[in-house]
């Protein structure tokens, strides 16, 4: 598998394996817009020429940092793949890793929402810690954060 650079070519794969994972058309605006407007802050893998899955971070919005206890933490604002239980989540979540330890970021906070429980040991398994039980401060939504110190 190869770790690289999202770019816009990459755009309508990105676009299909994320509404494999999510329904909600503002949800998937939104995203579409930040992947436009801050490439330099996600990432796809490949394997054999396709693409198959997609990272992503953004610096933490103030109503997580309250939840932040080191210096320089992020966000993990997308981490989708076109295929389940292959490692492709995994190996994202390696790469991003040593990619956010080089660059100086100390921890990253991610939040799930209820809908997507199902990946809630997904994060565990790497690394991630429970922190709360919350409602998003912006939808409402309940769902877990999780946090990762690196």
């Amino acid at each position: 598998m190869q770790f690289r650079s999202y770019n816009q070519k990459d755009n309508a794969v990105v676009s299909h394996i994320l509404q494999q994972h999510w329904t909600d058309p503002d949800f998937l605006q939104e995203i579409s817009s930040v992947l436009s407007a801050t490439p330099g802050h996600f990432y796809v893998v490949e394997d054999i020429k396709e693409l198959t899955g997609v990272i992503g971070y953004r610096e933490l919005p103030n109503y997580f940092m309250s939840y932040a206890t080191i210096h320089h933490p992020v966000e993990l604002y997308i981490i989708a793949s076109k295929y389940q239980h292959k490692g492709i989540g995994s190996f994202m979540m390696r790469e991003l890793t040593q990619k956010l330890k080089t660059e100086g970021v100390t921890e990253i906070i991610c939040y799930s929402p209820a809908t997507h429980r199902d990946s809630w040991d997904f994060y565990m398994t790497c690394g991630f810690a429970e922190v709360a039980n919350i409602s998003h401060p912006e939808d409402g939504c309940e769902g877990c954060l999780f946090k990762k110190i690196l």
